[in-house]
């Protein structure tokens, strides 16, 4: 019954056509896409509408699924998102850089914030908190920080081997307009947060203690049950990562680990800088005969390792457990209330124990570069994906 419900479903649907060509997001992408790509020949078309995606994959879960709770893009739709129609080093796995205006981005985040923390007046009350909490760092986050922060960020990945849901390193670098403004605040925000002072080479940093490390350690003494013991133990074992925090020649950079955050602010040896790279170069030429007009943004990214993280721990069943940006973007998407009110893990939910070792698959995996030029109704993304 169901499948000749489905069946005269598709037929009407075929009877009574609803053409892709006419829709005028469709029409306006696909004309910014042809202008984008300078007469070069099509391969792949891929088009997407997020929302109606979105809406399409609701409708096959269970009606009672999320009684009272709202998609996450449905939060973005209703903040407006479906209105927007020489120091790096020689071994990482990506490297972008975007120019933002952070001032007006931070004066129109907050309902979205609050949307997504899942209560009214989130973001006033965290913004409070900063302020005028008595236990708070007593600064106005916009004014004495995001305001003193330039255009560029840029943002910087690399992995450690073997993979573990915490091999990704980060390096993010932002532009400072006013270093001398903006060191009394930092200073007040990383004391706050408990962060040590210390200092590299002369340059001082604030390496921020984990949370658990604060805390004092994990003492074992029998009254958990087992399975707590065992759990508190692997968090002992695991050596937690300090992040670090610099504000040096008019940059304010954060980095997941002391020695990342030291490349970038020493540079690297000639020779074994990214702005060398073969296959950089080869991205950025083809990059340009495609998109040659001025970028908002620009990434280049060795798929073989950022894609080969993911690859990785799926195939672990390990997913769940990552640290990434991309894994805990996931995690916070797919994890249910109920499992995150308890701290539970996800379950995965793609089998990886049948895929093969990422060697035998690494070779179909080359370098990549992406170009952002900003529209007056959104973005043009223009990108190339080379050969091993």
């Amino acid at each position: 019954a169901t499948a000749k419900l489905l069946l005269s479903r598709i037929e009407r649907r075929v009877a009574t056509p609803q053409q892709l060509a006419g829709s005028p997001a469709y029409k306006e992408t696909r004309r910014n896409a042809r202008n984008a790509a300078r007469g070069a020949s099509e391969t792949i078309v891929w088009y997407l509408d997020p929302f109606g995606y979105d809406t399409a994959i609701r409708s096959l879960e269970p009606a009672d699924a999320l009684p009272d709770k709202k998609a996450r893009i449905t939060l973005l739709r209703e903040q407006g998102f479906d209105g927007v129609r020489p120091w790096a080093p020689d071994k990482l796995a990506s490297y972008k850089t975007v120019r933002l205006d952070l001032v007006n981005l931070f004066d129109h985040v907050g309902s979205l914030f609050s949307a997504l923390a899942g209560y009214d007046n989130a973001f006033e009350t965290t913004m409070e908190y900063f302020e005028n909490d008595p236990y708070g760092p007593k600064i106005n986050l916009r004014n004495d920080i995001v305001a003193n922060l330039g255009n560029r960020i840029v943002v910087m990945t690399d992995y450690t081997q073997p993979i573990t849901p915490e091999s990704e390193r980060y390096l993010m670098v932002f532009e400072v307009t006013d270093a001398q403004a903006i060191e009394e605040p930092l200073r007040k925000w990383m004391t706050n947060d408990g962060a040590e002072l210390k200092a590299i080479d002369g340059v001082p940093y604030w390496e921020i203690v984990p949370e658990e490390e604060l805390n004092g350690e994990i003492e074992l003494d029998g009254l958990l049950p087992l399975d707590a013991e065992l759990e508190a133990k692997q968090r002992e074992e695991r050596g937690f990562r300090r992040a670090a925090v610099c504000l040096h020649e008019d940059q304010l950079v954060v980095g997941s680990d002391v020695e990342f955050l030291k490349q970038a602010l020493f540079g690297v040896q000639e020779g074994s800088a990214l702005q060398g790279s073969v296959d950089l170069a080869i991205a950025q030429r083809e990059l340009q005969a495609i998109a040659p007009s001025a970028r908002s943004a620009w990434t280049f990214s060795r798929t073989d390792q950022t894609l080969g993280s993911v690859y990785e721990l799926v195939r672990q069943g390990k997913m769940p457990e990552s640290q990434s940006f991309f894994g805990r973007f996931l995690n916070r998407l797919l994890t249910s209330d109920e499992d995150r009110d308890v701290g539970a893990v996800r379950d995965q939910r793609i089998d990886g124990s049948q895929l093969p070792p990422f060697e035998d698959v690494q070779k179909y995996f080359g370098p990549a570069a992406r170009s952002a030029r900003t529209e007056k109704d959104g973005w043009t993304i223009s990108g190339v994906v080379l050969r091993r």
